[in-house]
């Protein structure tokens, strides 16, 4: 009987990761179906949100009002830089460039005393444009970065060749004698070449402390009679001008400099957009990268604006991020082809921004959110460094204790409930909207204290009744802590999303669902509340029955791209979870079992991919769209993964402060299992499912390591729901035991 509650079990997660990856997600199905005769691309050199907001913008603000706008993430495989940027955009995947300033030149213009285009053709053996430009540093740059960041360099130039579409870049950023032509690293194909581009823009007048400024009327001109290329990029070079100098100027100058060019280039906008036929053109306002300065405020994101053809005015969001208001640079590829008619045939990481109607002002909104995302970017390092120096301080003193003065282990009782409740505060505190790095501090430990006070209080209670009360406090702990992310999962993760221990949208490695922090406190405090419990009410089949039912949900939302949208905590727990009910069901495992266990594992992993894969491409998951380039790319973008996960695992090994927490909790975990005072040993004897519990989560830890590129954190958040309950229960029962030897 036993054995067909265990096959039923295996098998309702299957179902439960089937439905699970094939709900639709909240993403709309809404991208530029209406098609544009030609693209507009402007850069605005750095622009941030609370400029646009302040400066005397007018009629950036008016194509802002009849179009929509949102913040873009500027990551890259690199620094954030103007040339990083702009071959991130031209790519469509996170990329870099190998040299920090691109040798970028028409092809008739003289460098060191010869034709650009003939230097070229000597150094790449292939034919340049005449009217155009080239890239003398490509062969150099593809030396020095990975295959992986640069293998799609040049995929926009190849896609509108190969559909025999023309493009044109304007403009240049260049000044005191530095060439700043990175907008073509953009435009460029393959093999470093831009079919047609004009740098020469430049007025021979100053500008305040600009000793030259930008030709707009000549860049107008040359616009003007590019009407029939598909694709236009304009660089207006002046903002870009202005901060090479920032450090240099000061501040009234510089203020009087950035009043003159916010003129210059909103008349400019004004002029442009009198050219634009709304019904035909398709305007893209955005700025590659932030500027220095910005960079040095972690002021990471920059605005993004779409102006004519299928854009409905309000806020920018696309299905790579389900934020409204925020969107990927590596979705500007995709929102450029598909405005073209040309996305069908390409199978691109990113997806169209599509614009949204909203009720309220956009400009206050990004505002707003722009300055709560960056307080959580720059306070997120001082609380998750202090909550791991607390784990490391407490896990070095359980390790002396262990070794010389076991009985002391009952001290920390406190402070190991405590670090087990901190993700519960860390979690809460974003039900109030804070941006005083004091005030969310008081308030997350207020919280935590609140949890571990509560769990303390109820211990008393129920101390008097035919109760285990040593396990109360375990319960409470793990069930409050993991109940309160899954409500918050089921209602659109909105508080893991302004949480210091949630991802984080700047640096734009995960947009939605649930990150690997708060995937291992769920994994951990779920496993350590039900095996709690189980060990209090011991062979009742209704809180077996109910305690089953909560795992599957977790599961459920953790793998459900609506929800969680996490792989690897999926693995994770089923991993985990597993273990622990098959404890309940079997005596022992064996390896046939574990075998079984690792074919149904990949299985699953695959069919849920298929199906992923076979949704529409708006509503697909990470791991759904990887499946559709392997179909058109071959086996490289998987060996990518696996080399690009194994090297960010190794990366963090080696430098985050998370490895010290995992590799001390696994020794004192490893030291528990021997002398002097065998905890394991002791806590198997008393507390039979804490113990399998434990087991589970260290499983659980090392699954997450294996399958995640960065599972060193979700692998060291779980194991303080193992380490916690075994030093301060095992320490508990040696004490016990020394007393009675004694009496």
């Amino acid at each position: 009987m036993r054995l067909i509650f265990y096959k039923l079990y295996l098998l309702a997660i299957l179902i439960l990761l089937v439905l699970g990856i094939s709900c639709p997600s909240p993403a709309k199905n809404a991208d530029l179906t209406n098609h544009a005769s030609r693209v507009i691309i402007i850069d605005l050199g750095g622009l941030t949100i609370e400029e646009i907001k302040s400066y005397p913008f007018y009629n950036l603000k008016r194509i802002i009002s009849e179009g929509s706008i949102g913040l873009m993430n500027t990551s890259t495989a690199g620094p954030r830089t103007r040339e990083n940027g702009f071959v991130t955009i031209g790519s469509g995947t996170i990329s870099q460039w190998g040299n920090t300033s691109p040798l970028i030149h028409a092809t008739s213009e003289l460098y060191n005393g010869e034709k650009a285009g003939s230097i070229y053709e000597r150094l790449i053996g292939e034919t340049p444009y005449i009217s155009g430009g080239v890239v003398l540093d490509i062969a150099q740059s593809s030396k020095r970065v990975k295959n992986s960041e640069k293998r799609h360099w040049g995929r926009l130039g190849d896609i509108l060749k190969e559909n025999g579409l023309s493009s044109v870049v304007i403009g240049n950023s260049g000044y005191m004698g530095l060439v700043q032509n990175q907008m073509a690293l953009m435009f460029m194909d393959s093999k470093g070449r831009i079919p047609t581009a004009y740098f020469d823009t430049i007025s021979e007048m100053g500008l305040g402390a600009l000793s030259y400024f930008t030709d707009y009327n000549r860049i107008h001109t040359i616009f003007k009679n590019s009407s029939d290329v598909s694709i236009v990029g304009i660089d207006l070079g002046d903002w870009n001008r202005l901060h090479l100098i920032q450090e240099m100027v000061n501040e009234r100058q510089f203020q009087q400099t950035k009043n003159r060019i916010v003129q210059l280039q909103d008349l400019f906008l004004s002029n442009l957009i009198q050219d634009l036929d709304p019904d035909k053109d398709f305007l893209i306002i955005l700025s590659p990268a932030p500027t220095r300065e910005q960079n040095r405020v972690r002021n990471l994101m920059v605005p993004i604006i779409l102006w004519g053809k299928g854009v409905e005015p309000g806020i920018l969001t696309s299905a790579s991020t389900r934020r409204e208001g925020i969107v990927s640079n590596i979705d500007i590829l995709p929102t450029i082809l598909s405005s073209l008619n040309l996305d069908s045939k390409h199978h691109l990481i990113g997806r169209p921004v599509i614009s949204q109607m909203v009720e309220y002002e956009t400009l206050d909104y990004l505002t707003n959110m722009n300055h709560a995302m960056q307080f959580i970017y720059n306070t997120r390092p001082i609380l998750v460094k202090g909550y791991i120096s607390l784990q490391i301080v407490t896990l070095v003193l359980a390790m002396i204790m262990m070794f010389f003065i076991p009985r002391f282990l009952l001290y920390l009782r406190f402070p190991l409930l405590f670090l087990m409740s901190i993700p519960f505060g860390l979690l809460l505190v974003g039900l109030v909207p804070i941006t005083s790095l004091f005030a969310y501090t008081t308030i997350a430990l207020l919280l935590s204290l609140g949890l571990l006070a509560i769990s303390l209080l109820l211990e008393l209670f129920l101390k008097t009744r035919s109760y285990n009360h040593l396990l109360s406090p375990f319960i409470l702990i793990g069930l409050f802590t993991s109940l309160a992310i899954l409500i918050d999962l089921y209602l659109g993760a909105q508080l893991i999303k302004k949480s210091t221990l949630g991802y984080d949208p700047l640096a734009g490695a995960r947009y939605y669902g649930i990150g690997n922090e708060f995937a291992g406190v769920l994994i951990g405090s779920s496993i350590i509340g039900i095996s709690g419990l189980l060990d209090r009410f011991k062979d009742n089949k209704y809180v077996l029955g109910i305690s089953i039912i909560y795992l599957f949900v977790a599961i459920y939302l953790i793998a459900s791209p609506k929800w969680g949208s996490n792989l690897g905590g999926t693995i994770a727990a089923v991993v985990g979870f597993s273990y622990l009910i098959h404890q309940l069901y079997l005596e022992r495992i064996t390896i046939l079992q574990i075998a079984a266990a690792g074919v149904f594992g990949i299985v699953s992993v695959l069919l849920l991919t298929v199906l992923d894969s076979m949704r529409d491409t708006s509503l697909q998951s990470h791991f759904g769209r990887t499946a559709a380039m392997v179909l058109s790319e071959g086996i490289q973008p998987i060996y990518d993964i696996i080399v690009r996960k194994i090297g960010m695992n190794i990366k963090l090994f080696r430098y985050t402060i998370w490895s010290r927490v995992f590799l001390l909790a696994m020794a004192a975990l490893i030291v528990a299992f021997f002398k002097p005072i065998y905890l394991i040993q002791k806590l198997k004897a008393n507390f039979s499912q804490i113990y399998h519990g434990l087991f589970a989560i260290i499983l659980a830890s090392i699954a997450a390591l294996l399958f995640n590129d960065s599972g060193i954190v979700a692998a060291a958040t779980m194991l303080i729901y193992a380490v916690g309950p075994l030093l301060y229960l095992g320490g508990l029962l040696y004490n016990n035991e020394k007393i009675v030897q004694k009496s």
